[in-house]
């Protein structure tokens, strides 16, 4: 039998519905256990991820997934009542009905009574965001990427992470056709969230010799990190966690790392110009669109100034 977390996660995959539109079903079938995006889809596995690996360490005797009870998903909601906000609790929450449901589908099981019976937990107190909310320390991401055997795939994703602030989605996407060396930059085209493609300019001398190296380690057309998002995720997972470093960060591992890149990249920028471009700059080279507002910038650079 599979894990629990592979049990769940193809569940989620199994309820893919690109292409359609879900307003245009009736109500019904909007709320069968469909995945309609790419974006919903990456979040609900992240969460399956998590849950499963709690599932996993707190309660190794439920090993089917038929055999999850909202007891089990309310005590795992309980344990992020202390790092989360209201707003994730509930998305979390929402998430893990949503994936039950797609459990449901695919095991053959009523789920029904434990969905009514999830509740995200109140927060009596007043939210703080959870340590390194700015990103992962430099010197964390240096000891990460060290921690990978030279040409190996985690460190060709740590590489291309540290260069160009790529999504996990995007790292594991990139052949050595995407990535262009000029004498003073080198780009890297990627294609991300919604099948949407987008260019990152990447300036610093030692990324750019970074990207020159690991180019050059598979052919061309081949992916330089040949993994599934959620195998890169669960890697650099277990990479931190034997540095000793897994409780130091809330997000996950990549989304940490693109943090650190988003002020790096605000810094520079903002040398030669002012905070507005800077943001809007920053906004778009983290693939969120130039349009976008300060207080998205603000989850991902904790110092605009």
């Amino acid at each position: 039998m599979r894990n629990m977390i592979n049990q769940l996660q193809s569940a989620v995959r199994e309820s893919r519905a690109f292409g359609q539109q879900k307003h245009a079903l009736d109500k019904d079938m909007r709320h069968d256990g469909r995945t309609f995006s790419h974006t919903a889809m990456q979040s609900r596995l992240d969460t399956a991820r998590n849950f499963g690996k709690f599932m996993t360490e707190m309660h190794p005797e439920i090993t089917a997934a038929v055999n999850v009870r909202a007891g089990h998903v309310n005590e795992w909601l309980n344990t992020k009542a202390t790092s989360c906000s209201p707003f994730t609790l509930t998305r979390y929450s929402s998430e893990m009905r949503a994936i039950l449901k797609e459990a449901g589908n695919l095991y053959n099981h009523n789920f029904a009574n434990e969905i009514n019976e999830i509740k995200a937990p109140k927060v009596e107190r007043e939210y703080e965001p959870p340590r390194n909310s700015h990103g992962m320390d430099a010197a964390d991401i240096r000891a990460l990427h060290d921690s990978y055997d030279p040409g190996s795939t985690g460190d060709r994703a740590c590489a291309l992470s540290h260069a160009a602030g790529l999504r996990a989605g995007g790292i594991v996407s990139v052949t050595p056709a995407d990535i262009q060396i000029e004498s003073d930059r080198a780009t890297v085209t990627v294609t991300e969230k919604g099948g949407r493609t987008r260019t990152v300019s990447v300036y610093d001398a030692k990324d750019i010799a970074e990207l020159q190296r690991i180019r050059e380690m598979v052919p061309e057309q081949a992916r330089l990190v040949p993994m599934q998002t959620d195998s890169l995720e669960r890697s650099l997972d277990r990479h931190l966690e034997k540095l000793g470093l897994s409780d130091k960060y809330h997000y996950t591992s990549s989304h940490a790392m693109r943090k650190e890149w988003a002020q790096r990249e605000y810094d520079r920028y903002r040398q030669d110009h002012n905070k507005l471009a800077s943001i809007q700059h920053t906004n778009e080279a983290l693939g969120h669109g130039a349009q976008r507002d300060v207080d998205l910038l603000g989850r991902y650079v904790n110092d605009i100034n």
